[in-house]
């Protein structure tokens, strides 16, 4: 190779190596592929509503590809994402299953600089609710639910007083159920002795005068209904004239199943649904810009109605409160009730008296002591 031609090549190679530099220096465009959020919930009225009006706008406006997941319990979906890391993302679900996750460092805590509209509009009884263990957030309030009492109205002359009595007294043997559930069932019946259930500091003393009151009412309750549908069956056929029921069932069949409800004011469990992270999630900058997105109080207002179910968790002067209770008088009430008397579980409390409370429970309703 002559001198020039030598020359020439060196030339050359610095110029490829200048561009190679250059090029690691310019921005580089993320493919629309590249912007994907994955979306797990349970199927239902619910997910398919806030599809069309969260989810559809929120991805034509940013440009991100949805992928939609569908699970049959809470559960399930931790294991799902315990087998799989880093391929889900945002899930919804709540109650003991987040604590259980977070636990287990399956859930991944958000970033709450990126989601001002969550900590600016949603009230701080709901923000920081005592299943949602930290450090950090990983679960955001979307519905606190609470069990109510159901009543059919046609066998009362007036409204019975909003209290735990009712599931106590003689003269109704054999008109109410119950939910089979041990921990509801317990906890409500320590209500209606008094006890603060939200600290749950009972001695073995009370324990005793608890399960008690509970052997006392099995000899009262009709039944343990284990399905909302056996208990619609129930009230519908007038088998029983109250229970315990369900928040969302309550509002939705009221009218169709001809009950009418209350809060009890002695306080009832509170568990709260919402949104939490996988652990690994490729995509949490698109997962909180929905959340943010979603916390708007007119995105999250105009869902809310649509569904017209939901409790509303949004402080009242984020929006036109006045008018949503003019529109849906029964779900403003309930949502009042609830931030009133909803009591927010101590998760680790339970976990602790669970097992034991949950056997002495089926040996009560089994007939045992």
């Amino acid at each position: 190779m002559s001198r020039f031609e030598g020359s020439v090549v060196r030339k050359l190679m610095y110029v490829v190596v200048l561009l190679a530099i250059s090029a690691s220096a310019w921005p580089t465009k993320v493919s629309a592929a590249d912007k994907e959020l994955r979306i797990d919930r349970i199927p239902d009225k619910r997910g398919e509503l806030f599809y069309e009006l969260v989810v559809k706008p929120w991805a034509e406006k940013t440009g991100v590809k949805v992928i939609q997941g569908s699970y049959n319990s809470d559960e399930q979906m931790l294991a799902n994402i315990r087998a799989t890391p880093g391929a889900y993302d945002l899930m919804y679900g709540g109650g003991s299953s987040i604590y259980r996750g977070i636990k287990q460092n399956l859930l991944e805590p958000f970033d709450l600089s990126k989601i001002p509209n969550y900590t600016r509009n949603v009230q701080e009884k709901y923000q920081h609710h005592k299943m949602n263990i930290g450090p950090g957030i990983h679960h955001l309030a979307d519905a606190p639910g609470v069990f109510v009492a159901v009543y059919a109205a046609d066998k009362f002359d007036s409204p019975p007083a909003e209290t735990y009595a009712m599931f106590h007294d003689p003269k109704y043997k054999g008109h109410f159920a119950v939910r089979d559930y041990a921990i509801y069932e317990i906890l409500m019946n320590a209500a209606y002795l008094g006890y603060d259930i939200e600290k749950l500091s009972l001695t073995p003393d009370d324990e005793e005068k608890v399960f008690a009151e509970l052997r006392k009412q099995r000899n009262l309750v009709r039944t343990y209904w284990k399905s909302a549908a056996e208990n619609r069956t129930l009230l519908a056929n007038r088998e029983v004239w109250f229970s315990d029921y369900w928040i969302s069932p309550t509002l939705d069949q009221q009218d169709s199943l001809k009950i009418k409800w209350y809060l009890p004011k002695e306080g009832t469990p509170m568990w709260v649904q919402g949104w939490a992270l996988a652990k690994n999630s490729k995509h949490k900058e698109e997962a909180e810009s929905l959340m943010n997105y979603y916390y708007d109080p007119a995105v999250f207002m105009k869902y809310k109605e649509a569904l017209a179910s939901d409790v509303i968790i949004l402080k009242d002067d984020v929006y036109d409160h006045a008018g949503f209770e003019t529109k849906f008088p029964d779900l403003a009430k309930m949502g009042r009730l609830v931030t009133e008397r909803g009591k927010d579980m101590d998760p680790l409390l339970l976990e602790n008296k669970e097992a034991k409370w949950t056997e002495r429970f089926q040996e009560i309703k089994l007939g045992g002591n």
